[in-house]
């Protein structure tokens, strides 16, 4: 069992691009439930995407739980956030995020966490999406920016506030109506924070091709990138 120090954000990479053999054994590690909401997906792209997002957060969260990955139980927390039914003696909690060939699960003890990523790409509307949801002074910063660094910057925008949207159990259409007027926002009910608490933002070092966030609770903390999973 992987030991989690509570000042760490534990963050796996999921490359999405898997053989036939590969998904089978992730296919197998899946809940019932989780196999026939995977065969109810028409297109093989989101039937891919489920399957190893969720088979790939039970391989992970096996390491931490000592649980085997198909005896692990989730319920949900807020407006659909997953979560551990048993959090066991760590106390574990998790978020899970996915944009092009990769996915990433964070994994905490003992603090809400949410975490997103987008693959940098052509956005048409950025700066009419910045301008109807984001802050004034978000809006200004990215106008004043050549186009070549604007996506980056808006993708930099956009995880920081869905990460911070998911840590907090939110939907993402509830967090899109907060971030006008504000970077905080309530948390939902049954996440373990409450309106008082703090939480802190990490960018993540993905490379060129992508951009991501992780948003924890509290502050103090360190993000450590870990993975792939195998």
């Amino acid at each position: 069992m992987i030991e989690i120090a509570p000042d760490k954000v534990d963050v796996w990479e999921a490359p999405l691009d898997l053989s036939d053999d590969e998904m089978a054994i992730l296919y197998d590690l899946l809940s019932l439930g989780e196999q026939t909401r995977a065969k109810a997906f028409i297109d093989a792209r989101g039937y891919r995407q489920y399957v190893i997002s969720r088979g790939r957060m039970r391989q992970v969260l096996a390491f931490y739980t000592g649980v085997t990955a198909p005896d692990i139980h989730f319920t949900v927390v807020g407006d659909g956030k997953p979560a551990l039914m048993d959090r066991g003696p760590q106390k574990i909690f998790f978020n899970n995020t996915h944009s092009g060939a990769l996915g990433l699960i964070a994994v905490t003890s003992g603090r809400e966490v949410g975490i997103d990523m987008e693959r940098v790409r052509d956005i048409e509307r950025a700066l009419q999406v910045s301008k109807r949801f984001f802050t004034p002074e978000e809006h200004a910063s990215l106008e004043a920016l050549p186009p070549e660094d604007m996506i980056r910057a808006f993708l930099s925008v956009w995880t920081r506030r869905e990460a911070g949207t998911k840590a907090r159990g939110a939907s993402v259409w509830r967090g899109l109506g907060s971030w006008k007027g504000s970077s905080r926002m309530a948390r939902r009910p049954g996440i373990e924070a409450d309106d008082e608490t703090e939480f802190k933002t990490g960018m993540l070092d993905l490379g060129p091709a992508y951009v991501g966030a992780v948003v924890a609770a509290g502050d103090g903390w360190t993000v450590e990138m870990k993975g792939p999973v195998r």
